[in-house]
């Protein structure tokens, strides 16, 4: 499928489904060996919590659910545990032999520019053949602006200074190769050492 190919078929409403959310909870039936897009609403990850619970019946032969959720400035971070196991994110491997029940990826991380929640269901990974599979999704409130620290802004130095030089150290003394050395952001600092 060509980029644009993939976009018609996003902008295609005609391609979606809904479903009426119950307060009890409901059962969503998915064919298994499939790649989901699903969507709560028009708030994104707009809930505290969902159990999903894999039946008994779903094999290990089964094919993979792979489903995918918007994952929006609504919550700071989501945590996924398998039967009481805190799963930990970035772990869908490349190869989907590899796939089991509960594997992550929470983006965006490491810089990447998607807002997206990726979970693997499937029946693998039991602890038995005939028992029942628990993933608990527990999304994490934002704080937004409120709880973060004022920051001092500092006005950016209009001179250089050069790591050479012992008086740009606090203590006169210049670091060690391979030591951590913060530098702060309003400093010129001028790496002239190799």
């Amino acid at each position: 499928m060509t980029e644009t190919e993939l976009e018609e078929y996003i902008d295609n409403r005609d391609n979606y489904g809904t479903l009426e959310w119950k307060m009890e909870g409901w059962g969503v039936p998915m064919v298994t060996g499939h790649k989901y897009k699903i969507h709560w609403g028009k708030l994104g990850t707009n809930f505290d919590g969902m159990d999903v619970m894999i039946p008994q019946h779903y094999g290990e032969d089964d094919g993979d659910i792979y489903l995918v959720h918007n994952f929006t400035e609504n919550r700071e971070s989501l945590f996924v545990t398998k039967d009481g196991v805190l799963k930990a994110n970035d772990t869908i491997p490349d190869v989907a032999s590899r796939y089991v029940s509960g594997q992550n990826v929470v983006y965006p991380y490491e810089g990447t520019p998607s807002n997206e929640f990726h979970l693997i269901i499937n029946g693998k990974g039991k602890a038995s053949p005939m028992s029942e599979v628990h993933i608990n999704l527990e999304a994490v409130s934002s704080c937004g602006v409120d709880c973060l620290e004022a920051l001092d802004v500092l006005p950016m130095e209009d001179f250089f200074r050069f790591w050479s030089d012992y008086d740009n150290w606090d203590n006169g003394v210049l670091p060690l190769a391979g030591s951590e050395v913060e530098i702060k952001a309003h400093l010129n600092m001028v790496l002239d050492l190799a």
